[in-house]
């Protein structure tokens, strides 16, 4: 979410929005700060609603509209009536918390984009692991980058890693085997790719355990920071 509020904002840097002001800036525009608050509400929502892709969506859109409501246009019906601020707080200043209508038509787009179903449905079990980087792993295993290879050399590892990556050990080198005319495999290498690809799958989803903990801490320390800043404290999941 922080990176495509961010690319986005870029996007608009110089150009003027359609009340006539630019998307950054002062008095209901988007600050750094509100990025970052975005993004740690968006995470906060993935969280508290694992395996439930349609209540995820719901309160990964709640934010925008918490954002967007005013005291002459409240738009809170997402919102938990628990832990918003607009149900809490009888002296709630609903204007000053929220963001012009025309900077909030300029982030709709990258919401839509964010809480589609394609998107959720990678993160619906609360993981929030980069494939790509557990794909580059594989290439730079076969292709250190401390050492000078040749294009075809990176190639090569690049198309193996790929194999390696999506089919797993024991499928992938049975395969390669028999195209090399290798048409039997002993029982002992079977057992062996096998154990391979048993330990892969160990450590991903200790690994996964692992960054999920560690991001959840960082959340929390965060959260901390954010309830400081902000004159009504913030709670986990506060627009779930």
């Amino acid at each position: 979410m922080r990176t495509a509020l961010e690319t986005m904002k870029k996007n608009y840097k110089g150009a003027k929005l359609e009340d006539g002001l630019p998307i950054g800036g002062r008095n209901r525009r988007l600050t750094d700060d509100k990025i970052h608050q975005f993004t740690v509400y968006y995470g906060s929502a993935i969280r508290s609603h694992v395996n439930d892709l349609e209540s995820m969506k719901i309160a990964c859109w709640a934010t925008f509209y918490h954002y967007s409501s005013t005291r002459e246009n409240p738009n809170h019906d997402y919102c938990d009536p628990r832990k918003c601020h607009i149900y809490r707080y009888k002296s709630f200043d609903a204007n000053k918390h929220s963001l012009a209508p025309a900077v909030m038509n300029a982030i709709r787009p990258v919401y839509e984009k964010m809480c589609s179903d394609e998107m959720l449905s990678k993160v619906v079990d609360g993981g929030t692991t980069n494939s790509n980087e557990s794909y580059h792993s594989y290439i730079w295993s076969l292709c250190p980058k401390t050492q000078f290879h040749s294009a075809k050399y990176v190639h090569d590892a690049a198309s193996l890693a790929a194999i390696l990556y999506n089919d797993g050990y024991q499928l992938s080198i049975t395969k390669l085997l028999r195209q090399c005319g290798v048409l039997s495999t002993t029982p002992a290498c079977v057992r062996m790719l096998k154990l391979t690809d048993n330990q892969r799958v160990k450590e991903h989803k200790f690994k996964t355990k692992a960054t999920q903990q560690k991001k959840r801490h960082r959340q929390i320390l965060t959260e901390q920071r954010l309830n400081q800043q902000e004159k009504y404290n913030y709670a986990s999941g506060a627009f779930d």
